[in-house]
């Protein structure tokens, strides 16, 4: 337990089955056994050795959450060469994962796929840190003043995730995550638009945008 406190929820993975499981305690913590070690070890195998993993599994209807713990500097291999393409693959390795987790948890219930009823992939601070990514690497020069408009409002958007996101880290992962994503947001244009008929206070409130955001970063 006193890892959590130097860690993040790294994604969450959840899926419900519905049907009447009644089992006897002893194959509740058999299979709770079982489910923790078969995301536990995978979890171990393509992330970092020290992971942490929650697994609640409660009775009746089936309903498992699986929690993976760690920080994003771990994750990641030592000489990374694009933070965006690393953050790719974790998220592409929780998606998995979270699938793989539903499939062992039907087959150990006994279950066939229509009874699952909800499955869901819980974003976690990789599942983030993709989406303020993808957001940064998404901001391009506008034609109209409506798209600068909504510009405008994407980057305040990605600002306050990433406010938020910072606060729920460990100091490793804050301070890679303000230079990893202070470097994407440098590439973003100056100039919402190229249009010279764009209003001004567009233009001002998007400089004003970048600026805050920049700021949160430490820049």
């Amino acid at each position: 337990m006193a890892r959590y406190i130097h860690s993040s929820i790294l994604f969450q993975s959840y899926v419900h089955i519905d049907g009447s499981f009644n089992e006897i305690r002893e194959e509740i913590d058999n299979l709770s056994e079982g489910l923790d070690s078969f995301i536990t070890d995978r979890a171990r195998h393509f992330l970092y050795p020290d992971i942490d993993v929650d697994l609640e599994l409660k009775e009746g209807s089936i309903k498992t959450y699986a929690t993976v713990r760690g920080t994003l500097f771990d994750c990641l291999p030592a000489a990374y060469k694009d933070f965006s393409t690393e953050i790719d693959k974790l998220w592409w390795f929780a998606k998995r994962l979270s699938d793989a987790a539903v499939m062992e948890i039907a087959f150990r219930t006994g279950s066939f796929l229509g009874a699952i009823e909800h499955t869901e992939a819980r974003p976690g601070v990789i599942g983030t840190t993709k989406r303020i990514v993808d957001g940064i690497l998404s901001i391009q020069t506008v034609e109209t003043e409506r798209a600068a408009a909504q510009l405008i409002k994407r980057v305040r958007s990605y600002r306050i995730q990433t406010e938020k996101i910072l606060k729920l880290v460990d100091e490793r992962d804050k301070n890679l995550l303000k230079a990893e994503l202070n470097n994407l947001l440098k590439l973003a244009p100056k100039k919402a638009t190229a249009s010279k008929v764009i209003a001004k206070k567009l233009e001002d409130d998007y400089k004003e945008a970048l600026e805050k955001f920049s700021k949160v970063l430490g820049d």
